[in-house]
């Protein structure tokens, strides 16, 4: 089975994949806990970089381990287990209709912008694609200039 499971619910939704692999310590055996702590590294990033999220760290969905790890009037962030992968996902909340034109306003930026956080934490995320489909991209390594 390929990683994409698990799917956030909502027009203004998104979710990438950690590759459990990449904390791989022994067949099947992986490090869970340096995982998280990348994971918190990286949520911190994103609190740090948008102002208005704050932690609120709380269960959605004890089936799929979701977890809200951080809000604000707009939207939650969140990860979710996600079988061989760990999903992270921002979706926006119950909003009223005067609120949607806000949140279509910002979704692009803080979507783009957490997706370059996780990039510059993990190296490699995946990008669902369809029901159990992903694509796996990379950070781009800066080009070193050689004088000849």
């Amino acid at each position: 089975m390929g990683r994409g499971n698990f799917c956030p619910c909502g027009k203004l939704t998104y979710q990438w994949y950690i590759n459990n692999d990449l904390y791989e310590i022994d067949d099947y055996e992986y490090d869970f806990d340096t995982m998280m702590e990348d994971v918190n590294y990286a949520f911190s990033e994103i609190e740090k970089k948008f102002p208005s999220f704050h932690s609120c760290k709380r269960y959605l969905d004890h089936y799929w381990g979701q977890e809200c790890l951080l809000e604000n009037n707009l939207f939650e962030i969140g990860i979710a287990d996600n079988q061989y992968s760990l999903a992270v996902w921002i979706k926006e909340k119950d909003l009223w209709p005067e609120s949607y034109p806000l949140a279509e306003k910002h979704f692009e930026n803080y979507k783009n912008q957490i997706q370059e956080i996780l990039l510059n934490t993990f190296g490699t995320i995946s990008l669902r694609n369809g029901p159990w489909m992903s694509t796996e991209i990379r950070r781009e390594h800066e080009a070193s200039s050689v004088a000849n």
